[in-house]
């Protein structure tokens, strides 16, 4: 690897390059080195300084300056409420060896610190790059924390490229579009519920007279993961993205990027998430998935299991089945929730879905809570209730029996304007059954 330290890769690049675009105003490589020599840091070496810092400039300024102080990085969510204990220490240090540190709930939904070295994270940005068609022309547009380690990976190794980062703070997919003319983006980095939003916001842009009838052939990559993504919606991208390559991953927090898929791969089986990366080898034994790579956090050895339910194919791809908490039992049948949210999503006009079991007079339901792509239908609801009843139609439950077997077939369907979601971009499951009691005590 060509550089030591993070300090060292970006004081390589054009000191007058803009590195990144945010909040209406650009930033240079040099002017970030030179705010982020401005921040005071009154920490020893090697201590983990904990980063609370709402938007993504302070964020990305405040874990240089760590770097440049010595001390050990952490951006924490700006609203989280919880932090692990260690976090309550003023002396708390990381071991020797590493450069930053993450925090993941993992799956048991207790916050967990994870380290890692600059070889097993920078290490892979170089061959990460040119699988997703990242070079120092790009301009990438992304929207969400740096607290979210898909995020930190994705726009460190921008950096890394001397490309041009468009970091969008706040959840508005009209001002993403508006930004991606403005600023000539030609890659996109998003998960799949927010990107599968744009093709609807352009059309709706394009009818509103705010932008003109173009075709966005200026996008070259799009990049996503954390969720499913399937060959229909590929189409439905490429119906507005008409020149573009598409790329879906599957990575870890403890490891790095595991497997990816192109659009030429995909299928209607939104469960495939590709071959392997570079350097990774996967194995599946009794459903669950191990991997083998160098680039992994510390304190772990490989090959290690996330936990991860799938299978390989005969032609050597991976398909994903859900973690071990995704798989419910019912009646007896093992029945994975993701499988479910899949089919669900692949229905016209629904944006995204969570499936789980609701107890409701003392029986485990099979319930599905349901969101309509509010940019591709007629009509939206006006109110304000996150949490209403309506029923998806008979025609619609008609196509899931077609795919779904009788006793995966949700049994409640409960149409929402939107799902709350964590920093991370993925659905908070224990707010999402708050709201739902609440909304039946109304």
């Amino acid at each position: 690897m060509k550089y030591t330290n993070y300090i060292g890769m970006l004081k390589d690049k054009p000191q007058d390059k803009t590195a990144i675009i945010t909040e209406e105003k650009g930033y240079t490589y040099g002017e970030i080195i030179k705010m982020a020599k401005e921040v005071r840091i009154e920490l020893p070496k090697n201590v983990v300084c904990v980063i609370r810092e709402k938007t993504i400039l302070k964020q990305l300024i405040k874990f240089i300056a760590c770097m440049m102080h010595g001390v050990v990085p952490m951006i924490a969510p700006y609203d989280t409420k919880i932090l692990p204990k260690e976090c309550e220490s003023d002396d708390f240090c990381a071991p020797d060896g590493a450069c930053m540190a993450v925090m993941t709930s993992g799956t048991t939904g207790v916050p967990k610190i994870l380290f890692r070295t600059f070889e097993s994270w920078a290490g892979y940005f170089e061959v990460q790059n040119k699988i997703f068609g990242i070079d120092s022309d790009s301009v990438l547009l992304a929207q969400g924390s740096l607290a979210f380690t898909g995020n930190m990976n994705l726009y460190l190794a921008q950096f890394y490229a001397g490309a041009t980062i468009v970091a969008e703070d706040s959840f508005n997919p009209e001002l993403w579009v508006k930004h991606m003319i403005d600023y000539n983006v030609n890659s996109i980095y998003l998960i799949p519920s927010k990107l599968l939003l744009l093709p609807g916001v352009i059309r709706s842009m394009y009818r509103k007279g705010h932008i003109k009838e173009e075709k966005f052939n200026r996008i070259k990559t799009i990049l996503s993961g954390s969720q499913s993504l399937g060959k229909e919606d590929t189409i439905k991208l490429k119906s507005v993205f008409t020149d573009t390559k598409i790329v879906l991953y599957y990575g870890a927090s403890e490891l790095n990027y595991i497997s990816y898929v192109t659009d030429e791969e995909m299928t209607s089986d939104r469960n495939l998430i590709g071959r392997p990366f570079p350097e990774v080898d996967i194995k599946v034994i009794d459903e669950s998935i191990y991997i083998d790579t160098k680039y992994h956090v510390m304190g772990i050895e490989c090959p290690y299991t996330l936990n991860d339910k799938g299978y390989i194919d005969d032609e050597g791809r991976l398909y994903f089945l859900g973690r071990s908490d995704d798989i419910m039992n019912i009646k007896g049948r093992k029945v994975s929730s993701v499988r479910i949210q899949n089919e669900i999503e692949s229905l016209p006009g629904i944006s995204e879905s969570s499936v789980m079991l609701i107890e409701d007079s003392g029986k485990q339901v099979l319930t599905a809570f349901v969101v309509r792509d509010k940019y591709n239908v007629d009509k939206t609801s006006e109110s304000e209730d996150k949490c209403s009843y309506k029923n998806i139609s008979d025609e619609e439950k008609e196509m899931l029996r077609k795919t779904l077997a009788h006793y995966e077939m949700p049994r409640r369907f409960i149409v929402m304007d939107s799902l709350p979601k964590n920093e991370s971009g993925k659905i908070n499951t224990d707010e999402l059954k708050k709201m739902y009691e609440i909304s039946r005590r109304v």
